[in-house]
């Protein structure tokens, strides 16, 4: 009758596993800086970018009349700006409260960067195609001015959702960041004076 001796791990050696395995852990992960600094830099090229978007009128046109019919344009670039600035401050928020990043968190990361890098191409294709698609169908069906009076209408009422904003005080915050008082002021300019554009290149073309 044979007895087999087994050694049976100590406490010493189990604990040389684990520090071993979490030393494993810890060498996949990395630091945050190459993170937020690549990220950092496709937000300012993607956001650069939308301005290419913006023509210059030529030598041969009218200055004025040039950039009202570009108001596609300036619509786009100021909703992709938003967004993109939006999505940057909570990518920015959203950082402080990470340490290291692991792989998978590197993985996702370039997918966000991945759309938010194709928002300039999308700002261009809404500019150029849907809105001249929207005036086509203004000029054959919908009768002359549509167009403008339904994007004098909708300026109008964001114009409105900013004034009512100022005058109750209503505070808005995204990712514990608080959208200013002088944000809304701005819009309500802008949106203002779209607003007032559409509404007289619509009495113009009616």
């Amino acid at each position: 009758m044979g007895w087999s001796l087994r050694r049976r791990p100590d406490a010493t050696s189990a604990n040389a596993v684990a520090a071993s395995d979490d030393i494993g852990d810890q060498g996949r992960l990395l630091p945050t800086g190459r993170l937020e600094a690549f990220s950092d830099g496709v937000f300012a090229i993607a956001i650069t970018l939308l301005v290419l978007e913006l023509h210059v009128p030529g030598q041969g046109e009218a200055l004025v009349r040039s950039l009202e019919d570009e108001w596609a344009r300036y619509l786009a670039y100021v909703v992709s700006f938003a967004f993109i600035g939006g999505v940057w401050i909570a990518h920015s928020n959203m950082t402080r409260f990470i340490k290291a990043a692991d792989p998978t968190l590197m993985r996702l990361n370039l997918t966000l960067l991945l759309f938010v890098s194709l928002l300039p191409f999308t700002t261009a294709i809404a500019a150029t195609h849907l809105f001249a698609a929207f005036l086509a169908f203004d000029d054959q069906g919908g009768g002359p001015g549509l167009a403008e009076r339904v994007a004098a209408v909708v300026f109008g009422l964001i114009a409105l959702g900013h004034v009512a904003r100022l005058v109750f005080g209503v505070s808005f915050v995204v990712q514990d960041f608080s959208i200013p008082m002088w944000a809304s002021g701005l819009a309500v300019v802008f949106m203002g004076f779209l607003a007032y554009e559409g509404f007289r290149l619509a009495r113009k073309s009616g």
